[in-house]
C-alpha cells in the first residue's frame, strides 16, 4: 500500500500539461508558416521605374508592420534571442515535470513537509541543493522535488541561521542519492543546445508519463517522514 492515502494526478491536470506543450509548439509552427509565406513584408512599398526601365529606389519607405501598430515612430520590439527562449522553455518543462511527479507522490500535498508539516499543497519546484551554490544541478530533476512556498521559503533562513532541519529532510527523503548529489554541486556552463535537448528530454518524459513512473521510486521514503514526524 502507499505511504499515501491521498489521491494522485488527476487526468485533468495532466490533460493541462500536455495541451499547454502542444499549443506552443502550434505556436512556433505558425510562426514559421508565416514566415515561409511572406518572405518579404506585405506593407513595403514596391520599387517604380525610370526611362531606361532600372529600378528606383522608394523615396519614402514605409515604417515597419510593428511598429505601425504600436504607434506611429515607435522602435521595433526587440526579438528575443534564441539562448534565452531556450532556457525559458526548459525552466517550464523542467517545472512541469518536477510537480507532476511531486504531486503523483503525495496526491498535492508539500514533500518538503517542515514547515507546514506537510500539510501544505505543492506550488512550485524545490531544489534540494540550494542554486545559490551553483547551477550544475538546476535543471536537474533528481535535485528537485515539489514544495509548498512555506517551506521553500524558510529553507533559505534556516540554512542562513545555521540549521540542519532541512538538510536532514533531504538525506531522509533521498537516502544514499543525497550525498552525490551535494558532491555534484558547483557551476556549470550549459551551451544552447544542451538546454534545447535537456527541454526535448523534459517534453518527451511528460508525454511518455515517465513521472509516474518516477514517482514510485520514493514515495516510501517520503511518507516514513511525512506528517509532522519532523520537529525544529
Amino acid at each position: 500500500m502507499s505511504a499515501y492515502p491521498f489521491g494522485r494526478v488527476s487526468k485533468a491536470e495532466y490533460k493541462a500539461v500536455i495541451a499547454k506543450i502542444k499549443a506552443r509548439k502550434a505556436k512556433r509552427a505558425e510562426k514559421r508558416l508565416e514566415l515561409a509565406a511572406s518572405p518579404t513584408p506585405p506593407h513595403a512599398p514596391a520599387a517604380s521605374q525610370d526611362a531606361t526601365g532600372g529600378a528606383i529606389a522608394p523615396q519614402n519607405q514605409a515604417m515597419p508592420l510593428r511598429a505601425v501598430k504600436r504607434g506611429k515612430g515607435a522602435k521595433p520590439k526587440k526579438k528575443v534571442p534564441a539562448r534565452k527562449a531556450a532556457f525559458k522553455r526548459l525552466k517550464d518543462l523542467c517545472r512541469d515535470f518536477v510537480l507532476l511527479r511531486a504531486k503523483h507522490r503525495t496526491g498535492g500535498f508539500c514533500e518538503v513537509a517542515v514547515q507546514c508539516q506537510g500539510r501544505g499543497p505543492i506550488e512550485v519546484p524545490y531544489h534540494v541543493t540550494p542554486q545559490a551554490l551553483g547551477n550544475a544541478l538546476k535543471y536537474d530533476d533528481r535535485n528537485m522535488l515539489g514544495s509548498c512556498r512555506s517551506c521553500n521559503g524558510s529553507e533559505y533562513f534556516a540554512r542562513k541561521r545555521g540549521s540542519n532541519i532541512y538538510r536532514d529532510r533531504h538525506a531522509a527523503i533521498l537516502g544514499p542519492e543525497f550525498p552525490v548529489l551535494e558532491a555534484q554541486a558547483g557551476r556549470k556552463k550549459i551551451s544552447t543546445v544542451e538546454a534545447i535537448e535537456m527541454g526535448d528530454s523534459f517534453k518527451a518524459r511528460i508525454e511518455a508519463g515517465q513521472w509516474r513512473v518516477e514517482a514510485n521510486k520514493i514515495s516510501a521514503l517520503i511518507g516514513d517522514t511525512h506528517n509532522g514526524t519532523l520537529s525544529a
